[in-house]
């Protein structure tokens, strides 16, 4: 199984591919807190830096242990690396925005609306199905712009994911389906310690210590086995469908 190959790849490489892919992470998560919009759509090439360790590392070549974090900040691909990875998160989050505004919209905008929580919730769950197949389709935009064997300037790699995507999304379906809960782990417990740590750092109460063990054990977790394990995947389901590449109509 996949799961067990990329795993394995993931721990024969783990000194080449953890430098990068933990002050990647950090530098994200720390820079999108401080800066949200601005800052989130200008460091987005971080995530270039992390698919390229990670292709490296499921071609299982002998890799030299250096950083990697500012692959995607090269001149002459920096610019379009934004556009192309903002234009892949705008995509897949516009339909959960478009859901999101017209439960605000009848919930609560037009008090004397009246809709049932129930049609409400239904309506978030069928803008959540087209947010779900675009991020699916587009999953592969930051390892095609980590793979110097393609050109960007002659393909898009919007479109050349959508290519490559086609009769995988059962697949890597399956694959975010069995990371969920770690993927929701990562989400609340950095959630909480932001918190945590900005309520003790303006001198106010913070919340209740007893979390505090669940994020202790679930952040090394997360960050050092799961998180880097998740992206692996990605990168396995790319190197096995690359071949597809140059069949792409131009």
């Amino acid at each position: 199984m996949r799961l067990f190959k990329a795993v394995k790849h993931l721990f024969k490489h783990y000194k080449f591919i953890m430098p990068t892919f933990l002050i990647g992470t950090v530098l994200f998560y720390g820079l999108t807190h401080f800066l949200p919009f601005l800052g989130t759509v200008l460091i987005l090439p971080i995530h270039v830096g992390i698919a390229y360790v990670m292709l490296k590392a499921s071609a299982n070549k002998n890799n030299q242990v250096r950083l990697h974090v500012l692959e995607g900040f090269k001149k002459g691909v920096y610019g379009s690396n934004v556009g192309y990875l903002f234009l892949r998160q705008i995509a897949y989050l516009f339909p959960l925005f478009i859901g999101g505004f017209l439960f605000a919209f009848f919930r609560g905008f037009l008090s004397s609306f009246s809709l049932p929580y129930s049609v409400s919730v239904l309506n978030l769950v069928i803008f959540i199905i087209p947010s779900m197949v675009l991020s699916l389709m587009l999953s592969m935009v930051p390892y095609l712009l980590a793979d110097y064997r393609f050109d960007q300037t002659k393909r898009s790699p919007i479109k050349a994911s959508f290519y490559l995507m086609k009769g995988n999304y059962i697949k890597l379906l399956l694959i975010r389906a069995f990371f969920i809960p770690w993927l929701i782990l990562q989400s609340t417990t950095v959630i909480y310690t932001l918190i945590t740590y900005y309520e003790r750092f303006i001198g106010e109460t913070g919340l209740p210590l007893s979390y505090m063990p669940l994020i202790y054990l679930a952040l090394p977790l997360v960050f050092f086995i799961f998180l880097p394990w998740y992206h692996m995947m990605h990168a396995e389901l790319y190197v096995k469908n690359r071949h597809k590449l140059s069949n792409i109509p131009k």
